[in-house]
């Protein structure tokens, strides 16, 4: 494609802005993929200049794309490039309406160029010659892709929690087919490897079933905002779902199973030992986030009514075993266990503590609070830490917005390190120093009897604008549940 684009510029018919726009959005996401490593090998003087001209080039493709919605009519390239944009700038700037918005533009670009209709029975797209099964092949990827985003995202709260625009009723597309690329090349149109063989679709395929189970999630999700108490809806559907992340785990391809680290069988042909190690954490990473996700309406409710013990058991076990994987999850190709990066990554582990802190706000009688409280006190460390990264601002504010919850519910978990006091205090907005922030907090002799389970609930999956609120945090940060 770079040369075809090179060589259109001395064309008079001009440039094909859809191959501009895709070539720049590739050239933004490598580098503001180098700007969060430390590696040396890269064509930057630092991971500062690499960002910087991550957000030029990102900038560039943001205004190519406009240009052909004003000029022109969008083509596959024109949804791939932003699919890519998508993806990069939630990194960069966390769950945005700006990303909606893209988001949104991507689906009706889809649908325009007939993306949703692939293997439609009146709209059957030819598959006889090698690049015709080549182009449908790449279609089905296309769609499925923006669909299993799209299911996911309906998770991650605010006015469109519980919602997504991708109806499966409304789509006659194939999913894609296990297969190389090699294989396209060479192969017939309905040849397609073992799941059990694993390809550089193995993580796509695995991704696709994950949504499909956010998706039911988000139709739960909606019925519980419908009567507004969880209470009125029937546990055993929560059971139901729970069973199906729980299938995810155990049926798990090899390759994709973080216990096959360091392991050299099942190899994967056509994807490098670094993509595969990232594939596999972020896998585990996503469907114990979302499984905690489901059980959250139950495990602040669990101290009126014991039948949702099990939800506080699952919900509890998920958000630990995403903070777990702060010690071994990959922020670079070089280190595994350096500081959160990705603030997509950034925000799991925020939803994750969110789970902590809540248990410890509401279930006071489980026992076992000092444990429980210096679990949460590690847990902000990671917010500590990613203070050296690029979005710095966003690790400040939400661990502030978490440090006010616990002082309107008056749980104080002990003195806190310098750093983190001095970190919290650059966000506080009355001027607190970082001695003011070492002493926040309430004894625990105060009065839990004005806690409100409802309010807590609501003010986790509600979003709004004002930055000192929990809606807002949750908004500016994109939440944790977005499309890692």
């Amino acid at each position: 494609m770079i040369v075809k684009l090179y060589a259109s510029l001395e064309r008079p018919q001009g440039t094909p802005y859809s191959h501009v726009a895709l070539t720049l959005s590739i050239l933004a996401s490598i580098a503001g993929y180098w700007g969060l490593r430390e590696a040396d090998d890269t064509p930057f003087t630092s991971p500062s200049e690499a960002s910087a001209v991550a957000l030029y080039w990102l900038r560039s493709a943001f205004d190519v794309l406009e240009h052909i919605q004003r000029t022109t009519s969008p083509d596959l390239e024109t949804v791939q490039t932003s699919v890519i944009l998508l993806f990069l700038s939630y990194h960069i700037e966390g769950f945005s309406p700006n990303l909606r918005r893209l988001q949104a533009t991507a689906l009706a670009n889809a649908k325009d160029i007939g993306l949703h209709l692939t293997d439609s029975t009146h709209n059957k797209r030819p598959e006889e010659t090698q690049q015709q099964i080549i182009d449908t092949e790449m279609r089905r990827r296309v769609w499925w892709h923006l669909a299993s985003t799209d299911w996911s995202l309906s998770l991650c709260g605010g006015p469109h929690e519980g919602t997504y625009y991708v109806q499966p009723r409304h789509m006659q597309v194939k999913k894609p087919r296990n297969v190389t690329d090699e294989d396209l090349e060479v192969e017939s149109a309905d040849f397609s490897r073992p799941e059990s063989e694993a390809t550089t679709t193995s993580y796509y395929l695995q991704r696709i079933r994950l949504a499909e189970v956010c998706r039911e999630v988000a139709d739960i999700t909606w019925e519980i905002f419908a009567v507004r108490d969880p209470e009125q809806i029937a546990y055993e559907k929560i059971l139901a779902l729970d069973a199906k992340f729980a299938a995810l785990l155990d049926d798990m391809p090899a390759v994709l199973r973080i216990d096959q680290e360091g392991q050299s069988t099942h190899p994967t042909v056509g994807t490098s030992h670094d993509q595969l190690v990232k594939q596999r954490y972020f896998t585990y990473l996503t469907i114990q986030a979302r499984r905690s996700k489901l059980h959250l309406p139950f495990l602040v409710r669990v101290e009126r009514d014991e039948r949702y013990a099990f939800s506080r058991e699952i919900c509890l076990s998920s958000a630990r075993k995403v903070l777990a994987l702060r010690h071994v999850l990959p922020t670079d190709e070089l280190h595994l266990g350096g500081h959160v990066r990705l603030l997509g990554v950034l925000h799991h582990f925020f939803c994750a503590l969110v789970v902590l802190v809540m248990d410890v706000c509401v279930n006071k009688a489980a026992g076992s609070e000092e444990e429980r409280k210096a679990e949460v006190q590690d847990a902000f460390r990671i917010f500590e830490c990613a203070r050296e990264c690029p979005h710095s601002a966003t690790s400040s504010t939400l661990l502030e917005s978490l440090m006010a919850m616990l002082r309107k519910h008056k749980v104080r978990l002990g003195q806190y390190p310098r750093s983190m006091c001095e970190l919290i205090a650059g966000t506080m907005s009355d001027g607190a120093g970082a001695a003011d922030v070492e002493h926040l907090g309430y004894s625990e002799t105060d009065s839990f009897n004005d806690f409100n389970f409802d309010e807590l609930w609501q003010s986790y999956v509600e979003f709004g604008a004002t930055a000192q609120s929990w809606e807002a945090l949750l908004s500016d940060s994109g939440t944790v549940n977005g499309p890692v």
